[in-house]
């Protein structure tokens, strides 16, 4: 943390001329030892921070309904076999 008190500074320089440069937005955290958060961000952190969390929510999303469509599939194909299964047994007939 010394390291980066010393350099602070220059690191929100350094990212402020690669959002300028490359025209992009950048959002820079670092939470010290004893918690307090640190922020740099271009155009504002809500604004990246959002960007970031709808595409991981995105991802996470797509993620899950791959699953949910396999386990779905899954559960066809097992009732499938079962029921097949169950026409192949043979049955007893009481009397």
């Amino acid at each position: 943390m010394v390291t980066f008190y010393r350099h602070k500074q220059k690191i929100y320089t350094k990212l402020n001329e690669l959002s300028r440069l490359c025209g992009v937005d950048v959002g820079f955290l670092v939470y010290s030892n004893s918690g307090i958060a640190y922020t740099f961000s271009s155009p504002s952190f809500e604004v990246v921070a959002n960007r970031f969390l709808n595409e991981k929510m995105e991802e996470l999303c797509k993620v899950y309904n791959s699953i949910s469509e396999k386990a779905d599939a899954e559960k066809q194909k097992g009732m499938a076999m079962a029921k097949a299964e169950a026409e192949t047994l043979p049955v007893e007939k009481d009397t």
